[in-house]
């Protein structure tokens, strides 16, 4: 996902991952604020994230990757 990506362009249930260690922001290209859910792991250290599978939810653990935001 390009860093100039479309309002709404990840859909609900979806998430998206970025790499730390280069700088980056959260912005919102119209009126409405920009929203971002970041859960963490009990450390705070690691995203705990959940994918829905064709037979429900399944947790992918603390080293889990979501789609990754590349150009």
């Amino acid at each position: 996902m390009d860093v100039d990506c479309a309002p709404d362009s990840i859909p609900a249930g979806e998430v998206a991952e970025i790499d730390t260690s280069t700088p980056h922001w959260f912005t919102s290209l119209g009126p409405r604020p920009a929203e971002v859910l970041a859960p963490l792991g009990t450390q705070g250290e690691r995203m705990r994230l959940r994918v829905r599978a064709r037979s429900g939810y399944r947790s992918l653990g603390p080293t889990a990757a979501g789609t990754p935001l590349s150009g």
